[in-house]
């Protein structure tokens, strides 16, 4: 009986492992145990992007552990807020990595498996039950700028910029970001959808794309600050 238990964990753990071997081989799975940290402090939680060697590139590993985290928190009813923030700020998140994908489209039965657990994942974090909060300290791109434009409310810093390098090369708007341009003021949104046009500070709120604008040295003030809030639990 035993033995039976320890084939099928090792059939289970190596299929997990050829599932994940072409994700490691072109670049686009992390082997780090913290390359995001998740914490709960009361009512609030906290995703920290945290692979500043990689500008907070979006690797399947980390897509993984949110994604998990948000079905653990999925129906709390004490958890009423959520904060997304990256320790590096330089880059909140560049969404994901294009030499990977250049790679990776040589193989396009994998690609498939990736993009569609990319896509889920994006679909999971901003149609996501609690109110969400960006504290953008650094640049965003791609599926990086998608999760903070979505969050219900997005403040940015000095230090904070937006692009979609994808439409440089000739890809659409990609991971999202058609929705999120298209409801954007006047056709600014369209504008930066055919151009890729790179913005910034004070414009991105200007956009519609952040919410709010705190200087760099504020942005830990604010976060202490919802920390300490009494949210309402009702």
């Amino acid at each position: 009986m035993a033995l039976n238990t320890l084939k099928r964990v090792d059939n289970l753990i190596r299929k997990r492992l050829k599932s994940n071997f072409f994700l490691v081989k072109y670049g686009l799975f992390s082997t780090s145990a913290d390359d995001v940290i998740i914490e709960r402090k009361d009512s609030i939680g906290i995703i920290k992007l945290n692979n500043p060697k990689e500008k907070n590139c979006l690797k399947q590993s980390m897509i993984n552990k949110i994604s998990t985290t948000l079905d653990e928190w999925n129906g709390d009813n004490n958890l009423q807020l959520v904060i997304l923030k990256a320790a590096d700020h330089e880059f909140f998140s560049v969404g994901g990595a294009a030499d990977s994908f250049v790679k990776l489209a040589k193989e396009p039965q994998h690609s498939t498996q990736y993009f569609a657990e990319t896509y889920k994942f994006i679909y999971k974090f901003c149609t996501f039950n609690v109110p969400t909060v960006a504290l953008v300290n650094g640049i965003m791109a791609s599926s990086g700028a998608t999760l903070a434009a979505n969050c219900t409310y997005r403040v940015v810093s000095e230090k904070a910029g937006f692009s979609l390098p994808e439409v440089t090369y000739g890809f659409i708007p990609d991971d999202g970001a058609s929705y999120y341009l298209s409801r954007e003021s006047g056709r600014l949104g369209f504008y930066l959808a055919l151009t890729g046009q790179q913005i910034s500070k004070r414009d991105l709120v200007t956009a519609g794309i952040a919410t709010h604008f705190v200087t760099s040295a504020g942005m830990e003030n604010l976060e202490t600050a919802l920390l300490a809030a009494k949210l309402d639990h009702s």
